[in-house]
């Protein structure tokens, strides 16, 4: 956990940190604080409250959840998708994540330098949408011939949100991984 190293990343990217962080930010007690579709709504402008503290209690979550996933990043060739209660409050939270993936970090002798070798766009965003799909297509020569190949140098790592659900989404990748099986038997 970035913002509390002496937890783990789910106690700073989940729902109860948002009330956690909501509580610390507006100086009430935990039990207190609004559950956090309320804060969504406070942070929406939509319900009474410290609109400010629950936008940064998203940004936070965001924050933690985005210096996890590009740590996972430096390891996975992959999409990342956000699920469950927390895609409600992608508005808030995508762009602390994707923030985060695109931040620097510094080796011990003090080099600067992005913190993943790719860049992570969201995809909930038209501009990171278009960027993703449109790439940076170019033709390169093959070395020794006279031919021409497409070739993309842009890397880069979409995040978005499910559309799915977490049951839906699972039962897709059920089936489709049971027809992959029946067609190699």
């Amino acid at each position: 956990n970035k913002l509390d190293p002496s937890c783990t990343a789910e106690e700073g990217a989940s729902i109860r940190a948002v009330k956690r962080s909501y509580a610390g930010l507006t100086g009430i007690i935990e039990d207190a604080a609004p559950e956090p579709h309320q804060i969504f709504q406070i942070a929406r402008g939509e319900r009474d409250g410290d609109r400010a503290a629950a936008q940064e209690a998203f940004r936070r979550l965001g924050e933690v959840a985005g210096e996890t996933l590009a740590n996972a990043c430096a390891l996975l060739d992959c999409l990342v998708v956000v699920g469950g209660g927390l895609a409600g409050a992608a508005e808030f939270i995508l762009p602390a994540i994707v923030a985060e993936m695109n931040s620097a970090i510094h080796s011990r002798s003090g080099v600067i330098f992005p913190r993943m070798e790719v860049e992570a766009l969201n995809l909930e965003d038209p501009a990171d949408h278009s960027r993703f799909l449109a790439g940076a297509a170019c033709f390169v020569k093959v070395p020794g011939s006279g031919r021409m190949v497409g070739y993309d140098p842009m890397k880069r790592i979409g995040v978005g949100i499910t559309r799915l659900g977490t049951s839906h989404a699972t039962s897709v990748g059920a089936y489709a991984f049971a027809l992959e099986a029946l067609d190699h038997h």
